[in-house]
């Protein structure tokens, strides 16, 4: 493993420790017969390393972890996907491919072998904060097994720069997370730990300090919000599930701790339908932007407008019925839309505040709206064009002083939908937003509420005669949860996204 060569160029840069607990501190762990007792991870969360299992976990596709097969994979072999769609779908390996050729001696990246600098040196992966592609680094892991102490050595000069450092004289401010313990849809592929060491994540929740890498393997404006570059790296486990040994991180690894950020339930929209598993599934919404809104630009968020999926049942952000629509007997909701870990700006543009001043009165007021979703309540797809004839609608009502009914919006819609054709606007295979009505529900409240707004005659009566509150009704699509503030520098960004971080 080791090269003269490579020793004389490798100096580092940054060293930095890990203290790992030990796993008595978990109650069904028990003490390895090797004397290894220490654990990066909860070893109750993860199957133990076995060779059989590693073997297995080579044949399995790469994108969704279903049984490959030798007709997908990519013409440098070292990629297997069960599937043409998930070949096609796999955005990752694609960014690191070497080619067939150079694939015989580079391991899963493009560092070749010969470039280790010792045999204390492993592949691990950084994930930059300014840059799109993760970069392939060796890292030096020495562990105390005395003491739990893990200490680290790189000589990449990002991680320098991320850590404010230019020498290795102290340790830099890090948090390391366990990737075994959050879900994903490969996680039962993998048969050793994984691991993200982030450089002061929870500090500089700056605009400029988000990490680009991770944020490129999401659509813009879809994931929470990550900061800092990211080392990932990857260990073997002793058959009681504590730490044995460092390995050289792959790319499957590499897409786990990805799809950890990526497909994590937190975010407010989903990336990648297909591939997102957890309870609920995913609805189609229609997603509002305030292009205005700096974070949304940092976001490289572009459209005002645009079709996407979000979880059923969102974590933290509860979806509350809209009671203007109610009344037209139009069962929508709205939720926010803002990733977590953002503060709002507070400052609407006037364009984006005329859209959600229609949609703001629910049963609480809807804060963090830089950014939201509306969403139907059989899970059917609400179209752009639903969108533009009820604000038409509801202007019109309020230049003539006429109250807003669903007989009324019935005929506006039919009008509405002439006068597009007529402009030459494409509306062949768009429904009447009445006919998203049929279906199953997934609020049993639904049908209650808009018999109850539509016992009176305007929305504004039901507003004016109604009690003042700010609790919770029956009607949603889940139930309510506990608001979510901008980042927390006590707790750490990572806990509020469900990470099990450790602070070092």
């Amino acid at each position: 493993m080791s090269s003269s060569h490579g020793q004389s160029l490798w100096e580092p840069v940054v060293t930095f420790t890990v203290l790992l607990p030990p796993i008595e501190q978990y109650s069904m762990a028990g003490k390895s017969s090797e004397g290894s007792n220490w654990a990066l991870h909860d070893p109750n969360t993860y199957a133990s390393c076995k060779n059989h299992q590693e073997r297995q976990e080579v044949e399995q596709c790469l994108a969704c972890g279903n049984p490959s097969t030798r007709k997908y994979r990519c013409h440098c072999k070292a990629a297997r996907y069960c599937s043409a769609q998930c070949l096609e779908a796999d955005d990752l390996h694609q960014r690191l491919c070497v080619g067939r050729q150079d694939a015989k001696t580079k391991p899963a990246f493009s560092l070749p072998l010969e470039s280790r600098p010792s045999e204390n040196h492993y592949l691990a992966a950084l994930l930059p904060v300014d840059g799109t592609d993760p970069k392939a680094i060796w890292i030096s892991l020495q562990m105390d097994r005395k003491t739990g102490k893990m200490s680290f050595a790189t000589d990449e000069i990002t991680i320098a720069k991320a850590a404010a450092k230019s020498d290795d004289s102290s340790d830099p401010d890090i948090i390391h997370v366990g990737l075994n313990s959050v879900a994903s849809p490969i996680q039962k592929s993998l048969a050793h730990g994984v691991n993200a060491i982030k450089f002061g994540s929870y500090k500089d929740t700056s605009p400029g300090n988000l990490n680009r890498c991770v944020q490129s393997f999401g659509r813009p404006g879809f994931l929470a919000c990550y900061f800092g570059a990211m080392v990932i790296w990857a260990y073997d486990l002793e058959t009681n599930g504590a730490f044995k040994s460092p390995r050289d991180l792959g790319v499957r690894d590499l897409r786990h701790a990805l799809d950890c950020h990526v497909l994590n339930s937190v975010n407010p929209a989903v990336s990648q339908p297909s591939r997102f598993i957890f309870e609920g599934g995913v609805i189609p919404a229609l997603k509002i932007n305030d292009l205005s809104d700096r974070w949304l630009e940092a976001l490289g968020v572009t459209r005002q407008i645009e079709k996407v999926h979000v979880p059923a049942s969102h974590q933290y952000f509860e979806a509350f019925p809209i009671g203007k629509l109610f009344h037209l007997g139009l069962r929508w909701y709205v939720r926010t839309g803002v990733p977590i870990a953002i503060a709002p700006t507070g400052e609407l543009h006037e364009d984006h505040e005329e859209i959600l001043h229609h949609f703001r009165q629910t049963v609480v007021d809807l804060k963090h709206s830089s950014s939201f979703h509306l969403m139907q309540v059989c899970g059917k797809q609400i179209e752009p064009a639903h969108l533009t004839a009820i604000i038409e609608y509801f202007k019109l009502a309020s230049a003539s002083g006429t109250p807003t009914t669903e007989k009324a919006f019935r005929a506006y819609w039919d009008y509405f939908k002439k006068s597009e054709l007529m402009k030459g606007h494409p509306m062949a295979g768009i429904p009447s937003p009445y006919n998203l009505e049929t279906g199953h529900s997934h609020d049993p409240n639904s049908a209650g509420l808009v018999t109850l707004l539509q016992g009176y005659k305007s929305y504004e009566d039901f507003v004016g005669q109604a009690p003042v509150a700010n609790e919770h009704v029956d009607g949603g699509l889940n139930a309510p949860k506990g608001e979510i503030a901008g980042a927390s520098p006590v707790q750490g960004i990572e806990q509020t996204l469900g990470f099990p971080a450790e602070r070092t």
